[in-house]
């Protein structure tokens, strides 16, 4: 939600450009992409048949036909092949990789980065990286040291938030608010390779 709001807010520019977003789950920020004008958003999530579903389902329910056209959905299971990514964009790397909320899963560091690195365009392409608190500060510090040792350099920056917060309906039909007090938690980064 906090990427998403992010792009909302035109954090960062979208229009023309190639979006990949890894560990989906719903694929808010991969569909809002296509609504501001990507040029294509292949939304991945890992490779469970009711998840890649479940993320079809979300693309035809919320975009119109002229949209779809411009985004893909996809199972890929972090570390494996990227062939069959790069295909999507036209045997390009992507303009912008977005993870939102992935790395609290330590044994998974080496395999997301690995994606990360196969399929960011190194020309002018950045990741968008957000996590939540529960992430907690040693495995930020140790995806870093990672990216660092990859020859990336990363910066953090503030994304904007409605100042009411963020309300939705949970999958029970329950209302759900997130004040400010919480969404300001939320740790964000731009990562891009070394100049």
């Amino acid at each position: 939600m906090v990427l998403n709001s992010a792009l909302l807010y035109h954090q960062f520019e979208v229009a023309g450009k190639s979006v990949l977003e890894l560990g989906a789950g719903l694929g808010l920020p991969g569909l809002t992409s296509v609504l501001l004008g990507a040029k294509l958003s292949l939304i991945t999530e890992y490779p469970d048949e009711a998840i890649v579903k479940m993320l079809e389902q979300n693309r035809r329910a919320n975009l119109n036909e002229e949209e779809q056209t411009r985004c893909r959905v996809m199972g890929h299971a972090w570390g494996e092949p990227v062939d069959a990514l790069i295909e999507v964009n036209g045997g390009n790397q992507f303009d912008l990789v977005f993870v939102a909320d992935c790395i609290w899963m330590v044994e998974q560091h080496e395999l997301l980065l690995q994606t990360c690195l196969r399929t960011l365009n190194r020309d002018g392409g950045r990741i968008v990286l957000t996590c939540f608190p529960h992430t907690g500060k040693l495995n930020v510090e140790r995806f870093f040291c990672l990216l660092t040792d990859a020859g990336m350099v990363y910066e953090p920056f503030k994304a904007k938030i409605p100042v009411e917060g963020i309300s939705f309906t949970d999958s029970d039909g329950e209302p759900v608010s997130l004040g400010r007090n919480i969404l300001d938690l939320v740790q964000c980064y731009v990562i891009k390779f070394k100049e």
